[in-house]
């Protein structure tokens, strides 16, 4: 996870205030630990079974806030630029204050666990926890924001060989440690807590990769992450896919999203290539990227899909989420999937932020460039010329 500290994981900024939307809150969780065991699975787990991976909650479904959990594809801004890779399941605040409650976290299947990552912020002195484990030898999973660990866990990372270092994450400095450890875990067993007062997280991230799957398609492979083992954002499938089935109808039953938007779980790979739909980079961005910030995304909502979102990691535009109502006709709120290398100036006003405009064109000579202009106005006239405030990203 690597939006560290940030105030809110916004949802969907139409949807719901953004004040309380605070799931993301990192209290220093380090980094992107979802390649931490690039060595792959210990020898200890076997080959995966077809289904019925995960037998046991995460969560007691009675300790979910009323956001419940929210699918992949998640979008906030500049550290998750871009659909994220995994579910939040956001914990309740039954007293009313300033955190949510402290609640148990369980080990979702007999598995595991080869790296633990603890962030700490030198700021408000709070850290949390991240998890890998391996189910099996096709599955890595993870947890992020995890609030502490079960005595035995923290002993084991504790007493491991760590590698630490100290950043500043954008809100204070964050000193980062990590280890790799062996440690079996059983499905049902209490592998720590999530929530309360020692974390700065709202909610608590559960990801898996599945290597065995046909690797997701961008519209440029070369700016994704990929590992040799197949734990890498090409493979990234949802958790709740994977649970028993009895289990899996009551967590879809909690999914903040509504019941006839497919995929049901959300996705990560919205690319459409030769459309201005997916993700987009600043020209000076690496292949694979090694950021999220500074590049936009022009996606759908993962709470409400039937909405366009502009993800803008781009300071010089301005960090933000707004949403329109895309049309199927002319040039004005234009579906991004149908907006082509046509030379067309497009213009969205958008529902969220009032008072502001987008402007985007690809050009006549390259699919591969986007043009895109945010300009004050009420609404698009379809008259609008772009200025020199003008940017261009790439594919």
């Amino acid at each position: 996870m690597s939006c560290h500290f940030r105030k809110a994981c916004l949802l969907t900024i139409t949807l719901v205030a953004a004040t309380a939307l605070q799931g993301c809150q990192d209290g220093g969780s380090a980094g992107s630990t979802s390649s931490g065991g690039a060595s792959g699975p210990p020898k200890s787990v076997s080959s995966c079974p077809s289904s019925d991976v995960f037998t046991a909650l995460p969560v007691t479904l009675s300790d979910l806030g009323s956001y419940g959990i929210t699918p992949l594809g998640n979008l906030n801004p500049p550290d998750h630029t871009f659909p994220s890779n995994h579910l939040y399941f956001y914990i309740k605040n039954s007293t009313g204050g300033s955190s949510v409650d402290n609640v148990p976290l369980y080990a979702p299947a007999t598995a595991t666990i080869t790296n633990i990552s603890s962030g700490t912020s030198l700021a408000t002195n709070k850290t949390d926890y991240s998890i890998i484990f391996y189910p099996c030898t096709q599955l890595q999973a993870y947890f992020y924001h995890v609030a502490t660990l079960s005595s035995e866990i923290l002993s084991a990372f504790n007493s491991a060989d760590k590698s630490c270092n100290t950043y500043n994450p954008g809100s204070g400095d964050t000193t980062h440690c990590s280890a790799g450890v062996d440690i079996p875990i059983t499905a049902g067993e209490q592998i720590g807590t999530v929530g309360g007062p020692t974390t700065s997280s709202y909610a608590v991230d559960l990801g898996l990769y599945d290597n065995r799957i046909t690797a997701l398609i961008y519209a440029n492979d070369a700016r994704i992450r990929a590992e040799g083992n197949g734990y890498d954002d090409f493979h990234v499938v949802c958790a709740i896919d994977y649970f028993t089935a009895t289990l899996k109808t009551q967590l879809e039953a909690a999914l903040n999203r509504p019941a006839n938007a497919l995929p049901l779980c959300g996705s990560v790979d919205q690319d459409v290539a030769n459309t201005a739909q997916g993700k987009w980079f600043e020209p000076s961005a690496g292949s694979p990227a090694s950021a999220e910030s500074g590049n936009i995304a022009l996606v759908h909502s993962n709470i409400d899909p039937t909405l366009g979102i502009f993800s803008i990691g781009n300071a010089t535009i301005g960090v933000n989420t707004p949403s329109f109502t895309p049309t199927h006709t002319g040039t004005i709120n234009r579906e991004f999937s149908e907006v082509t290398a046509d030379g067309k100036i497009y213009c969205y006003d958008t529902l969220s932020t009032p008072g502001v405009i987008f402007l985007i064109q690809i050009p006549t000579s390259s699919s591969t460039t986007l043009k895109i202009e945010k300009q004050s106005a009420n609404a698009c006239t379809g008259a609008e010329t772009f200025t020199s405030a003008a940017l261009s990203f790439v594919r």
